[in-house]
């Protein structure tokens, strides 16, 4: 009798350590994370740089759609209902709109320069998340997506030269995004594989 109910309680400790532990949602946390310290280093550049931009107080403007955002996907993020394709899509093009607003509102001669576009690391936030939800291929599409817009936006299609500060951002991109969608299979087998132990 006392062994059955010991495999009775191991068996409930197991499923409860299953329902806290959630370490897929432990990546969309970190997720999260990312993208307030990514908003946090953008609103150190935009104040110590923006009076070299062409258009200074749309940098605060942008500064404050990335923030506004960035507390709306926060709590997109946090439930798994919400973690959907048209979330993922609008946060993809919210931050490609701000990229893509880096080239008139910091300027291109600044870009062309080498400095760093509005949202800085920030772009990488909505990559992370096609990342888990996805796989690596579609974080690998996003990435490259990002990276074509951040090309653009230094000049590529106009002087047919690739930026060298857009090409390593690119790889960045696409490095995390393969590492990120990695762990979250991990995560994900391993959240199966203790759900059948605590099943058996």
């Amino acid at each position: 009798m006392s062994g059955i109910l010991a495999t009775v309680c191991e068996k409930t400790r197991s499923r409860a350590m299953i329902r806290r532990v959630g370490l897929v949602d432990l990546l969309w946390r970190g997720a999260a994370l990312f993208r307030w310290f990514a908003l946090a280093y953008a609103a150190v550049l935009v104040s110590s740089r923006h009076d070299n931009y062409v258009h200074p107080a749309l940098g605060w403007v942008a500064l404050a759609i990335m923030a506004a955002w960035t507390a709306i996907t926060t709590w997109a993020y946090s439930s798994q209902s919400r973690r959907t394709v048209p979330l993922m899509t609008a946060d993809l093009a919210v931050t490609l709109v701000v990229l893509a607003s880096s080239h008139w509102i910091v300027g291109a001669e600044e870009l062309d320069s080498g400095n760093v576009t509005l949202p800085v690391a920030w772009v990488a936030a909505p990559m992370l998340a096609w990342a888990i939800y996805a796989g690596r291929r579609v974080a690998t599409l996003v990435a490259l997506i990002i990276g074509a817009v951040d090309a653009a936006v230094r000049g590529w299609f106009v002087t047919g030269l690739l930026p060298e500060a857009g090409l390593n951002a690119t790889a960045l991109l696409l490095l995390t995004g393969f590492i990120t969608a990695y762990v979250a299979r991990l995560a994900a087998d391993t959240e199966r594989q203790l759900r059948r132990a605590a099943q058996r």
